[in-house]
C-alpha cells in the first residue's frame, strides 16, 4: 500500500467513492445525539457510510429512536448502541487529544471546543522574548 496525501476535496470524494484500502477519518460530533453519528455513517444509506457497512436491523433501530418520547428513545438508542458495538463495523485506531503549547508570548490565539472547528491564525502574534 501506498500512503496518498490529499486535499480535503479529494480524500473525501475517495472517501465516499470508497475509493480506498484502507483509511484514517476522523469524526468528532458537536452534539451528544445518535443523530449525529448513527445516521450520518452507519444506517445502511447514511451519507457518509464510507465502509459500505449495512445491518438492516440496526438502521431499523436508528428509525425507531426518532421518537418525542424520552425514555422510550433511551432505551431504543441503548440497544442500538449494544447492537452496532458488536458488529465491531469499524476499528478504533486512536483517540485524538488536543495538545497545543501555549507560551506567555503568544497572544490572540483563540481556542475553541472543537479542535478543528475555528483555527485561524490571522489575529495571533509573537510578542519578543525577553
Amino acid at each position: 500500500a501506498q500512503i496518498v496525501i490529499k486535499e480535503s476535496a479529494a480524500y473525501v470524494e475517495d472517501l465516499l467513492n470508497r475509493d480506498f484500502e484502507v483509511t484514517a477519518y476522523g469524526y468528532s460530533p458537536l452534539v451528544n445525539d445518535p443523530e449525529a453519528v448513527f445516521g450520518d455513517f452507519y444506517a445502511c444509506e447514511a451519507a457518509l457510510n464510507a465502509s459500505g457497512f449495512c445491518d438492516d436491523d440496526l438502521t431499523a433501530l436508528f428509525e425507531r429512536q426518532k421518537t418525542l418520547d424520552g425514555a422510550e428513545r433511551l432505551a431504543v438508542v441503548r440497544d442500538l448502541e449494544r447492537q452496532h458495538l458488536a458488529q465491531f463495523s469499524d476499528l478504533m485506531l486512536f483517540w485524538r487529544n488536543r495538545f497545543l503549547g501555549h507560551g506567555k508570548w503568544v497572544h490572540n490565539l483563540m481556542l475553541h471546543p472543537e479542535q478543528d472547528n475555528n483555527r485561524r491564525m490571522q489575529d495571533v502574534w509573537l510578542a519578543p522574548r525577553a
